[in-house]
């Protein structure tokens, strides 16, 4: 699945957490070994996801390190213009944004 088909309508987008039940409960990220597991994610319940949620759903992506040749790089590639400068840059971005910028850039990245 792409995140332009997970994050099809704004009640689908969610900030300041990776994900949402419907609701707005937070799904607390649970760490194990330094690594996010992917259970807020791809919790049964969650009915809406912040665009690093949605990668980590759809490509299977974690936040902890951006790779080059990633998801997760080509969006911070993208951004890194709009963003504020820091550690979690598509964090930052993505809770300042609106579901408008959001879906352009995913669908400017077909991603």
């Amino acid at each position: 699945m792409k995140i332009q088909d997970l994050l099809s309508e704004p009640s689908k987008w969610t900030t300041k957490a990776f994900a949402r039940d419907a609701h707005g409960i937070i799904f607390d990220v649970k760490r194990v070994s330094n690594n996010v597991t992917r259970d807020a994610v791809n919790d049964p319940s969650a009915t809406c996801w912040c665009l690093v949620g949605a990668v980590a759903k759809c490509y299977d992506e974690m936040p902890e390190a951006i790779l080059p040749g990633t998801v997760l790089q080509r969006i911070a590639n993208e951004i890194a213009p709009l963003a504020s400068v820091s550690g979690s840059i598509i964090w930052d971005w993505n809770d300042h944004a609106t579901f408008a910028d959001v879906r352009a850039l995913i669908e400017k990245l077909d991603i």
